[in-house]
């Protein structure tokens, strides 16, 4: 399958991860080039006010320091009563540490 046990328990770890700043974001990015997916999911990196029509090529141009980007997704969701925005990155390969 695409995404391993592993993955999943660590994006699972993750769920409730709040990046803010700048060093959060430059510590996810770092993270980022150590997953074994094509796709990675970005949450809570932005409120749903701030989603905006250059979010994708902002997310674009920063993943694609990682690899090849093919495809940004991104989703505003309501769990639990509560809007979150979830942006899904597709590769065209696993992300390379470049």
């Amino acid at each position: 399958g695409a995404l391993g046990s592993t993955v999943v328990g660590s994006v699972a770890s993750e769920e409730n991860v709040s990046v803010t700043t700048a060093a959060q974001k430059a510590a996810l990015m770092a993270k980022l080039a150590q997953r074994p997916s094509k796709v990675v999911v970005l949450k809570n990196m932005v409120d749903p006010e701030e989603v905006d029509e250059q979010l994708e090529e902002e997310i674009t141009e920063e993943c694609s320091k990682f690899g090849s980007v093919t495809k940004v997704i991104i989703a505003t969701l309501e769990e639990g009563g509560k809007k979150l925005v979830k942006i899904f990155v597709v590769f065209a390969e696993e992300p390379s540490t470049a």
